[in-house]
């Protein structure tokens, strides 16, 4: 669920937003971010919060994973062209 949202925005987003996003409880939207940030699926900085006055934890999924799954989540595969396939 947390990829698939993470996915869905295409930018960072803070642990309130996801719980907002998936309904899930605060604690459990921690527990599941936090083994992915340590595998590197997901990378965490700090950011402004939602209400734009402190800092929040913000996290994003890391750009080889993104483009890793990009295909199985419904985005085109970008494609480039070789030396030998230019006309």
């Amino acid at each position: 669920i947390v990829v698939e949202r993470l996915h869905a925005t295409g930018s960072p987003i803070t642990l309130a937003q996801l719980v907002d996003m998936t309904g899930l409880a605060r604690n459990v939207a921690a527990q599941s971010v936090d083994p992915l940030v340590k595998r590197g699926i997901l990378v965490e900085e700090m950011g402004k919060n939602s209400m734009g006055r402190g800092m929040a934890r913000q996290f994003q999924i890391a750009p080889a994973v993104s483009e890793a799954v990009a295909p199985l989540m419904g985005a085109p595969l970008n494609r480039t062209t070789t030396k030998g396939e230019a006309s």
